[in-house]
């Protein structure tokens, strides 16, 4: 259909992968999965809801990397909904790292990139 968004987001998660790998930060799985189908239309697979539902560890670091801003989807969904299923199966950690918008620095470069393209 020519929407680029599944190939970027899969260049991030090896991009990720790799430098958390340069840098000896080990975790024992990564897993690039899929949220927000909306309908019944096909949405990308593995769906987040059900790995959680399946679990292979109790331990969950949800990083929302498509997004650079908190929003419905990262707020509601990932810190609310589907830490219920988290819960629910008593997961020992279930943690939802924050969107750059919480960073100084990021805010900063949009700052400067704004103001660089208005002179």
């Amino acid at each position: 259909n020519g929407d680029p968004y599944q190939n970027q987001v899969e260049g991030n998660a090896s991009a990720i992968k790799t430098y958390l790998a340069l840098k000896g930060i080990v975790f024992h799985d990564i897993k690039l999965v899929y949220q927000s189908k909306v309908g019944s239309s096909a949405w990308l697979e593995p769906n987040l809801a059900d790995i959680l539902r399946n679990p292979t560890h109790r331990k969950v670091l949800i990083f929302p990397l498509a997004f650079t801003l908190d929003n419905s989807e990262t707020v509601f969904e990932l810190d609310i909904e589907h830490r219920e299923i988290a819960e629910k199966l008593k997961y020992e950690d279930y943690v939802v790292a924050e969107c750059m918008n919480v960073s100084d620095k990021f805010v900063n470069l949009i700052v400067e990139r704004v103001h660089a393209c208005t002179i």
